[in-house]
């Protein structure tokens, strides 16, 4: 089932405008302390913070209950029990994590129930609900808000307030929902928080005319409601509202493309920076946030990478590959619920695909060669060139000699209109290169084959042939032929000579 988290952000808005005031409860409440500025000294939780204080995961599931979903930012479950008995086992599983139950911004009107927590500066709502399914049962539906007052979060400028709240905020500006969306993304973003595309979710799709963006900082999701729809006439609503990632998915300062899945807890994006240094600002990160790395598992090498960092119970894996674009980074979380001992044999299976994979070896291409097209999955690539079969044998025996591998000689072929040999290094990495000429006289077709092993990367264009080595190869001007038909008026000088 869906995580309740994702399924109420969609009408979440609605939710908070619609109810707001004193809880229905008759206890004497302390309201939720208000946060400052986000770029204040109030910094966005981390996961690593949550997880100490704010953790749904610690929650003890009762034998009656028939368990939905759970995880550190929200817990939905049905209780085989009544609303008053429901609501007094929150408020003890609350108590026992050391979180301080607090007024509720949202009504409490029988038979339904708002509850809200703080656990070390970070909020936490509860919504009970009797179940409409069965007599005497009830939804508990949790979420973890984190540690950012709405109300601190930053307005654009030009809008005007509508309605503030710890856990919500929202105002109106002048414009179409082009002007809201990007007075939104500018305001946030110069708050250092990130944008990103929620993956599954209804994030930069347009309907009608409202649009739901996501920014991140750490693990606080902002999720920004641009809408004409529950706007006055001329103007846009922009509406903020707070929810939480499930994992701790930090990414570089750099990061672009930056795509994040609530169902795995998992975050991609793109880095500019050598693979070298992502690797190393993700030791430094965890290190700092108290993760220690799996001193056995994990490697980063040339081209490709693999992490691992664990801390308690939970397990955070980094994906690392290279190509033209940069370092492309996935960050997923690994579920909390699994035991130590899969945790390892999913890690180490992980690390054995990637020892696999990553034998990789780059394919050196002559100078000029062209029309190259590359098959990843069958690891075979062809391309064109100028040069002779003899010429082509040449290049690639010196080439990967120089990189240390060996050929088979008996299996060396070299004709006029035909060549093959193969080439090995280690116990089983092999490359067969076969090559046919085109013509007698233009080009030669080059197929090379990769066995147990991986091309580094895509071969791209080669290098072009310097002209004056162009020039030194070429044919000398081939002779007149004494016998070919000649133009008027010479063809008594051609017999003559003849």
């Amino acid at each position: 089932m869906c995580c309740p988290r994702v399924a109420l952000l969609a009408y979440l808005p609605l939710f908070v405008l619609a109810g707001c005031g004193a809880s229905g409860d008759a206890k004497d409440l302390e309201a939720m302390p208000a946060a400052t500025a986000v770029n204040g000294p109030v910094e966005p939780a981390t996961f690593t913070l949550l997880a100490d204080h704010a953790d749904l995961r610690k929650v003890v599931i009762p034998d009656d209950a028939k368990f939905q979903s759970r995880e550190m930012g929200a817990l939905y479950m049905v209780l085989q029990r009544d609303t008053q008995a429901s609501v007094d086992f929150v408020r003890e599983q609350m108590s026992k994590l050391g979180c301080k139950e607090v007024k509720s911004e949202n009504p409490s009107t029988p038979p339904y129930v708002s509850l809200s927590f703080n656990g070390g500066g970070c909020l936490i709502t509860a919504f009970i609900s009797p179940e409409s399914t069965q007599e005497k049962a009830t939804n508990v539906v949790m979420n973890g808000v984190g540690n950012i007052d709405a109300r601190s979060l930053p307005a654009p400028k030009g809008t005007t307030p509508a309605t503030a709240f710890w856990t919500s905020q929202s105002m109106t500006i002048d414009g179409d929902l082009d002007q809201g969306i990007r007075a939104a993304r500018e305001t946030l973003a110069a708050a250092g928080w990130i944008e990103a595309i929620r993956v599954g979710g209804e994030d930069q799709a347009t309907k009608g005319e409202q649009r739901f963006l996501t920014f991140f900082k750490n693990s606080v999701i902002v999720g920004a409601y641009v809408s004409k729809a529950t706007a006055p006439a001329g103007k846009t609503s922009i509406q903020y509202n707070c929810t939480l990632l499930g994992g701790e998915l930090p990414v570089p300062s750099d990061a672009s493309d930056v795509r994040f899945w609530q169902e795995p807890n998992k975050l991609s994006c793109l880095s500019k920076a050598p693979i070298a240094d992502v690797g190393k600002f993700y030791e430094a990160r965890f290190k700092e946030l108290g993760w220690k790395k799996w001193k056995d598992l994990g490697v980063v090498r040339e081209r490709v990478g693999k992490l691992f960092y664990v801390r308690g119970n939970d397990v955070t894996m980094i994906d690392l590959a290279v190509d033209d674009k940069g370092t492309h980074i996935i960050v997923h979380g690994m579920p909390e619920h699994i035991q130590d001992d899969e945790k390892r044999a999913i890690a180490r299976d992980k690390q054995a695909q990637i020892d696999k994979d990553s034998n990789l070896i780059d394919l050196p291409l002559p100078p000029g060669a062209h029309d190259i097209e590359y098959d990843e999955e069958s690891r075979k690539v062809t391309f064109k060139t100028a040069k002779s079969i003899a010429e082509v044998m040449e290049f690639y025996q010196g080439a990967f000699a120089d990189a240390g591998w060996k050929e088979h000689e008996q299996n060396r072929s070299v004709k006029e209109q035909t060549g093959n040999f193969n080439t090995v290094k280690g116990d089983n990495d092999t490359v067969f290169v076969n090559m046919f000429r085109l013509n007698a006289k233009t080009e030669t077709e080059v197929t090379a084959l990769a066995y147990s092993c991986r091309w580094n990367k895509q071969p791209g264009p080669a290098e072009e042939e310097p002209a004056k080595a162009k020039e030194e190869k070429a044919p000398a001007a081939e002779a007149e032929d004494p016998t070919a038909e000649a133009p008027d008026g010479a063809s008594a000088e051609a017999k003559e000579r003849d």
